[in-house]
């Protein structure tokens, strides 16, 4: 399990430096409503997304087996 945990912790400073990217975007273009402050906030969350899905799919690999196993047991 201990896949997981690190696969945790990787999800959690993915999302920290996510928070971090909107909070500069956002003080560098106070007044600037062009697309490409939307666009970097987007492709951060998008990669975030991809971390969530990435951590979901290896908790799967690491428990399901082993779920498998007890309840057919």
């Amino acid at each position: 399990t201990r896949y997981g945990m690190s696969d945790d912790f990787d999800m959690v400073a993915l999302e920290t430096v996510n928070t971090a990217i909107e909070a500069v975007v956002d003080l560098a273009s106070p007044g600037y409503h062009r697309n490409w402050p939307r666009r970097a906030k987007a492709l951060r969350s998008g990669a975030a997304l991809a971390g969530a899905l990435a951590s979901f799919v290896v908790g799967c690999i690491v428990f399901i087996p082993p779920i498998m196993a007890f309840l057919t047991s």
